[in-house]
């Protein structure tokens, strides 16, 4: 399960342009709104995201807004480096996890596309709703959700709170991501 902030820092990935806290509370299921607020206020102390004023994409008002650092992604990235199996190349941790995960929203997405589903959707679905809706749909299989759930639980870590995997923690990583980037792979071609 999810925790606030992990929920939070979800829609803000999703929400490029920048969302208030009234639709961060909306969207996430996180109340009081006050909750939301001292969340992103400690977020933006940490410079994980930023807050300003601007217009919100969700409620089309001028507000203050909560971006993500450096407008498109994540600027925080962990210290250590992981070599991953795929290519043997040394590449940073939290680079390599974000990537890894954008690759999944585009299988996803293509997944719901060859069944049918809409591109465009009214509310946002949450990596983590999409995950368990494809699972339970059968159209992604237990072993790889579960894998997949895995990657996406050490992003967060990384990305969120900074952590760092020790050596062991990476080579279970490297595995999971050369699981994934083969899925991936597979799904490209259907």
């Amino acid at each position: 399960m999810a925790t606030s902030k992990e929920k939070i820092l979800e829609i803000i990935e999703e929400v490029k342009k920048g969302i208030c806290d009234d639709c961060l509370s909306r969207l996430s299921k996180v109340s009081p709104r006050q909750q939301v607020n001292t969340i992103t206020r400690k977020l933006q102390e940490d410079g994980i995201l930023r807050r300003e004023k601007g217009i919100c994409q969700e409620c089309s008002k001028q507000k203050l807004i909560n971006k993500t650092s450096s407008g498109d992604s994540y600027s925080i990235y962990a210290g250590s480096l992981l070599l991953d199996k795929a290519d043997q190349s040394t590449v940073n941790i939290a680079e390599k996890l974000d990537s890894v995960r954008r690759k999944i929203i585009k299988a996803f997405d293509k997944i719901d596309l060859g069944c049918g589903k809409s591109e465009e959707k009214k509310e946002i679905e949450h990596f983590s709703e999409k995950l368990a809706r494809l699972e339970k749909e059968e159209r992604i299989t237990r072993n790889i959700a579960s894998v997949i759930r895995l990657v996406n639980t050490f992003r967060n870590l990384v990305i969120y709170d900074r952590y760092i995997p020790n050596p062991e923690e990476c080579e279970l990583l490297g595995k999971a991501l050369l699981i994934v980037h083969n899925w991936c792979e597979k799904v490209k071609q259907i």
